[in-house]
């Protein structure tokens, strides 16, 4: 059984892994060379991450599970920066212009 929680744990934590690599390389090629690439994946490479860290047996920092959420650019950090944007992009609320 021990085996089976290895496999899936190492299946999630790789296919996290891989597609967190593929966020941040849309973020590279967008923001940092300005060029147009495909959109990035949101949350899912956050969850497997995640749920790859969780599910590793005999782990002591499994309470760290909510850390693939931070490091993959298509969850916490893709998400707060496109509310970001819609705010600003928006203008303020007080704008007599509307």
């Amino acid at each position: 059984m021990v085996y089976l929680q290895y496999a899936a744990a190492a299946t999630f934590g790789l296919a996290g892994l891989w597609l967190c690599f593929l966020n941040w390389h849309v973020f590279i090629v967008r923001h940092v060379h300005g060029k147009p690439s495909p959109s990035w994946i949101p949350l899912l490479p956050g969850g497997l991450l995640s749920a790859g860290f969780a599910l590793w047996p005999d782990n002591p920092f499994h309470w760290l599970w909510w850390v693939g959420f931070v490091v993959d650019w298509g969850s916490l950090p893709g998400i707060g920066y496109s509310i970001l944007f819609h705010l600003a992009k928006r203008g303020s609320p007080l704008d007599e212009d509307r």
